[in-house]
């Protein structure tokens, strides 16, 4: 007996690539957000961790709290406005 050949259409293989690019895009934000985490966790421990890029002083500590891999305080942010 000879299978007949089946496929999705052309509209659910659409409906598909959309699901897997929309999973492909959050798998590379989550992985730029785990290279940032390693990024802070490398300058905790060459203790330059909390100090703003761009100013030079200290980043405050509710901002690390909420952003741990923060590199710029608010103040240098705003600047970039």
């Amino acid at each position: 007996m000879i299978e007949e050949m089946m496929r999705y259409s052309d509209a659910d293989l659409a409906e598909f690539k959309e699901i897997i690019l929309n999973k492909i895009e959050k798998a590379q934000s989550d992985l730029e957000l785990i290279k940032s985490a390693y990024n802070a966790l490398f300058r905790v421990e060459n203790k330059t961790y909390g100090v703003c890029k761009v100013t030079g002083k200290l980043i405050g500590k509710e901002r690390l709290k909420i952003v741990p891999h923060a590199t710029m305080s608010i103040e240098a942010k705003n600047l970039q406005r």
